[in-house]
């Protein structure tokens, strides 16, 4: 059984109740705490909406499957050259990095998520939360 849910909207402020929602029904579906995932998710649309067309929406689906909980996010920008960027991100960062105000959503993203994984244009991405089921645990 999945449930999904999807929203679409065109800037932030339509996405800051997205965002509402959005974690209510991660807090209210999954059997794990989310914060991280839900980080990783305002990341990837805060890219969307910061490199993309801020005349065209934006798409967001949760997708909750017994195991996973997947996020896919689309934009409508001209996207970028993932490998660079994943590359980049998947180096050793310093105490530099850190203090840095930009440049760190695809870190933050590949350090929550079990998987990420961009189209070949780099304006829609998938990232993947696995969890226990209660079953398992």
């Amino acid at each position: 059984m999945t449930d999904q849910v999807k929203y679409i909207f065109t800037g932030f402020d339509q996405f800051k109740m997205c965002r509402i929602l959005m974690g209510k029904w991660l807090r209210d579906s999954l059997p794990i705490k989310a914060a991280m995932f839900e980080i990783a998710i305002n990341e990837a649309v805060h890219n969307a909406l910061e490199h993309g067309n801020p005349n065209l929406p934006v798409e967001l689906v949760l997708t909750l499957y017994p195991n996973r909980v997947t996020a896919r996010i689309s934009g409508n920008g001209p996207g970028f050259c993932t490998i660079a960027a994943l590359d980049k991100a998947k180096m050793n960062w310093d105490a530099e990095d850190d203090q840095k105000t930009s440049g760190r959503g695809i870190k933050i993203m590949l350090d929550a998520c079990d998987r990420v994984v961009y189209n070949n244009t780099g304006n829609k991405v998938l990232l993947v939360k696995k969890f226990k089921t209660r079953a398992q645990s």
